[in-house]
C-alpha cells in the first residue's frame, strides 16, 4: 500500500527512455531491460574480456554483464548509474550482477572489492558507483565487500572522452593498497561499471597481487565495444 501510494506521487522514470515507470518496474522499464545486450561471458571462461586483460596480469576469471555501445541504451544507463544523485540505480543493477553470478553456478569470492573514486571525485558524485554495485552484488550473493582495501591518489579529469593511449598513461600507479588490511591468501573479484581498455583494471591488479592475494576475478557491469 506505502509503495502504491509513494509511487502515485513520485512516479519514477525509466533511466533509459525516460518513460514513466509500472509500479513493479524499478530504475528501468521492462523494454529497456530487455534490450540491453547481455555478453554471455558467465558461460565462458575463455571470453573476450578474459582474453582482452589474461596477457597482462594473471586472471582466474573475468565477466561483463551487458555490452557497452557509445551513443546507445547501454551508454544512457551507465550515465544514469554513474551521475545519479542516488546510488539505488546502481545498487540495484549491482543485484542483478550477484543473480547472474549465482545462476553462472560459480562460488563467490572471499572478498569483493569496487574499483575506488578519488575522494575529490566521489565527493562531487555522492557516492562511488562500483561501490554501490558491489553492495548490490554482496545482497544476492552474500561476499564481503571491502570498499577500502584500495585507495585512488590521484585526481585526474573524467576519462570518458580520453582514448586508449590517455588512459593508460593516466591509470599508472594511481591506486595504493591498504596497510591495514590483510588480503593474503584470499580470492579477490574486483568489480566496476564499465570496461574499455583494461587499464584501471590492470592498475589496480597491481596493488591487489602486492597485497599476496591467492587469485583474481574480474567482474563489470559492461564492457565496451
Amino acid at each position: 500500500m506505502i509503495q502504491s501510494i509513494l509511487h502515485a506521487f513520485f512516479p519514477e522514470v525509466c533511466l533509459v527512455c525516460k518513460r514513466l515507470l509500472y509500479e513493479k518496474e524499478q530504475h528501468i522499464c521492462l523494454h529497456c531491460l530487455y534490450a540491453l545486450p547481455r555478453t554471455g561471458f558467465l558461460q565462458r571462461k575463455e571470453n573476450e574480456l578474459f582474453l582482452k586483460l589474461a596477457n597482462r596480469f594473471p586472471l582466474a576469471s573475468a565477466q561483463a554483464l551487458f555490452f557497452f555501445h557509445k551513443n546507445n541504451n547501454s551508454q544512457k544507463l551507465l550515465h544514469g548509474i554513474k551521475y545519479h544523485p542516488k546510488p539505488n540505480n546502481a545498487t540495484w543493477f549491482g543485484s542483478l550482477m550477484g543473480q547472474a553470478w549465482q545462476e553462472s553456478g560459480r562460488e563467490c569470492p572471499d572478498v569483493l572489492i569496487p574499483v575506488p573514486l578519488h575522494e575529490k571525485r566521489k565527493k562531487e558524485r555522492g557516492y562511488n558507483q562500483s561501490e554501490a554495485l558491489a553492495d548490490g552484488f554482496a545482497s544476492i550473493a552474500p561476499s564481503l565487500v571491502l570498499p577500502d582495501a584500495l585507495c585512488r591518489t590521484i585526481y585526474r579529469s573524467s576519462q570518458t572522452s580520453k582514448g586508449k593511449t590517455e588512459r593508460w598513461a593516466a591509470a599508472e600507479s594511481i591506486y595504493k593498497q591498504n596497510e591495514g588490511i590483510d588480503l593474503k591468501g584470499k580470492s579477490v573479484l574486483l568489480l566496476d561499471d564499465v570496461i574499455t581498455t583494461g587499464s584501471t583494471i590492470e592498475a589496480c591488479s597491481q596493488a591487489l597481487f602486492a597485497m599476496d592475494i591467492a587469485e583474481l576475478h574480474v567482474y563489470s557491469l559492461s564492457m565496451a565495444v
